[in-house]
């Protein structure tokens, strides 16, 4: 679960400097708080998946993700009705979820046959 998040927080840092370098920093804002958001709810689901497998405390973590969802997406409705916020660079920003995952597949791959060899 590492390699995923420290995927996503430098896929977050990187892609806030090149939309910065290429287009306007107010949708270079809009790209991080979704690039953020989809950090912060990967970075919390792999904490939560953590506590479930050691401590097997089903209801405590079923309890946590229903909060965090409603709190998810309270945050994300105020932050998307406001005028300044951009919502296909939010959108674009939730993207990163997808080029991380791959990522951190071809790592873990790499790193399962280095530790075979």
């Amino acid at each position: 679960m590492r390699w995923i998040n420290w995927t996503q927080i430098a896929a977050t840092v990187l892609g806030f400097v090149l939309v910065t370098y290429f287009n306007t920093m107010q949708n270079a804002l809009s790209f991080a708080i979704g690039a953020l958001f989809t950090t912060a709810n990967l970075i919390y689901f792999s904490w939560i998946f953590m506590v479930l497998i050691r401590k097997k405390l089903v209801a405590l973590g079923l309890s946590l993700i229903v909060i965090k969802y409603a709190l998810l997406a309270a945050a994300l409705y105020y932050l998307l009705k406001t005028q300044s916020v951009d919502w296909l660079w939010v959108l674009i920003g939730f993207g990163t979820l997808i080029p991380t995952i791959l990522l951190s597949a071809l790592i873990q791959t790499f790193s399962n046959k280095q530790s075979e060899n």
